[in-house]
């Protein structure tokens, strides 16, 4: 089901929410349109308590094209700043603190922008023809929506630098080995192995998952004392919720967990 324009937005009895981009016409470019429904999307699924991991894809050949030239943003902004600062940054940061598992599942090219959202999910899986790419220098702009950053933690100096100013293309199987994706399965296959993962990442912890998303992130930016002293904060809440009881008993009793998040 979908109450929106640009998007298809799907929820499974499995505690998965799937959004596509949906102009496949354009290779999914992200205009004024398309921003606006993926936030929503996303803070629909952040939300939506049954819901526990969240697919990001695209319809068509291609995950995105990166941002729509053929739009005019100057029709609602003063300058590109405000642009990416109202419409663009909204998205890259629900994606990284929402507290739920976000999986990219990308197909074709992951381009610009598009390329920028795919990088800012948890984990990416990736079609065996897909790529991302930066596509800015070759017209004569900079990496955006957060590349930069998520360029040089991943893969370093060198290889991000290189990569912006050639206008490189990394290759579904270069990314995995760089560490930008998790896994590279045949094209016929992305979506049926996102849903299949996603649905067994549903049944895990969800604040193990939670706290463990937070922890990386913070940790990116801290010392290892730092680090330390966070995740034994955060320990104490998770050992005495009643998922770390739950997760003990079936243990014992050689069982399935079935966690709640409380």
């Amino acid at each position: 089901m979908s109450d929106y324009q640009s998007i298809l937005y799907n929820t499974t009895t499995h505690g998965v929410a799937e959004i596509t981009l949906n102009r496949p016409e354009a290779v999914n470019a992200f205009h004024t349109s398309l921003r606006a429904d993926l936030l929503a999307a996303l803070q629909m699924a952040e939300k939506d308590s049954d819901i526990r991991v969240v697919i990001i894809t695209g319809a068509g050949r291609g995950f995105s094209s990166g941002t729509d030239l053929n739009e005019n943003y100057l029709a609602k902004y003063s300058t590109i700043t405000d642009l990416l600062i109202e419409e663009y940054k909204p998205i890259i940061m629900t994606i990284s603190h929402m507290p739920k598992i976000v999986i990219a599942a990308v197909n074709g090219p992951a381009a610009g922008v598009g390329g920028a959202i795919a990088m800012a999910c948890d984990l990416m899986i990736m079609g065996e023809k897909s790529f991302i790419y930066q596509a800015f220098a070759p017209i004569s702009l900079i990496p955006d929506g957060g590349s930069t950053w998520q360029l040089v933690q991943a893969i370093g100096y060198k290889r991000a630098f290189e990569l912006i100013i050639t206008g490189g293309r990394l290759a579904a199987d270069k990314c995995v080995e760089y560490g930008l994706a998790n896994k590279v399965v045949k094209d016929a296959d992305l979506l049926g192995e996102a849903r299949a993962w996603a649905e067994h990442l549903a049944k895990g912890a969800p604040l193990s998952q939670t706290y463990s998303k937070q922890l990386l992130k913070a940790a990116q930016t801290s010392s290892l004392e730092e680090a330390f002293n966070h995740e034994a904060k955060v320990q104490e809440i998770c050992i005495a919720s009643n998922d770390f009881k739950e997760g003990v008993s079936a243990f014992f009793d050689k069982r399935s967990p079935e966690f709640t998040g409380q």
